[in-house]
């Protein structure tokens, strides 16, 4: 099965796909939530399933159970910064999961999670925006690169599918990458039906990026700007 069908799939019994992710064996994980059938007013308690694809029609499942108490939701200082309960409760559970997965992907469930009004302060203040800027340059530097490839390879068109299985990030960060490349002309096709090229560019950007990375400059002549 793609990608596509396993998450349609798993969809059907009732999970929501949150995004693809690679943890720590570099293997495509495909991260879900679900409402767990324990929340029912004493608590708030979120499911998270990870789909791992080991290799061709062969997965791995791992679990990760979250939940915070209504009586530490109630606590004025634990509100103020948790803000709107249901965005907070799947934004830091997620936070945690992938965090976990970074650590190990090879287990099977991981201890469930209970944060209470006897947690720390410290264990509700996550930091969202953690190493979101390390991601958003991972992502804009190897969609081109991918794309770059396969156009040598004799493949000048790839579809969304194909570069989201291997890119495995949050989907808004990679739409707002799309986005910009498209204004900024670094590539063609990402709002249509016949698939994402590179353009000249584009190409030209990647080797400033490249350049960047082993700390090159060649100086103005040839910069692509915008």
């Amino acid at each position: 099965m793609t990608t596509l069908e396993i998450i349609d799939n798993v969809k059907e019994r009732g999970w929501t796909f949150r995004q693809r992710f690679k943890g720590k064996s570099n293997k495509i994980l495909l991260i879900f939530s679900k409402r767990s059938a324990e929340d029912y007013g004493e608590r708030n308690c979120v499911n998270f399933y990870a789909l791992k694809i080991d290799h061709a029609n062969s997965y791995s499942d791992i679990y990760f159970k979250y939940a915070i108490t209504a009586s530490a939701l109630a606590t004025q200082k634990i509100a103020d910064i948790v803000g709107d309960p249901e965005a907070y409760i799947i934004n830091s559970g997620l936070f945690r999961f992938k965090k976990l997965l970074k650590d190990s992907d090879e287990v099977r469930k991981f201890p469930d999670l209970l944060l209470s009004s006897d947690s720390s302060e410290s264990e509700y203040a996550i930091d969202l925006l953690q190493g979101l800027d390390i991601e958003i340059n991972r992502v804009r530097f190897e969609v081109l690169d991918f794309l770059r490839r396969n156009k040598y390879l004799g493949r000048e068109s790839l579809n969304l599918i194909e570069i989201a299985d291997v890119i495995c990030s949050d989907q808004t960060i990679v739409d707002t990458v799309y986005r910009d490349f498209e204004e900024n002309g670094l590539i063609k096709g990402a709002y249509g039906n016949k698939g994402v090229k590179i353009t000249v560019e584009g190409e030209k950007y990647l080797e400033k990026i490249k350049n960047e990375q082993m700390g090159i400059n060649f100086g103005s002549e040839g910069t692509h700007k915008w």
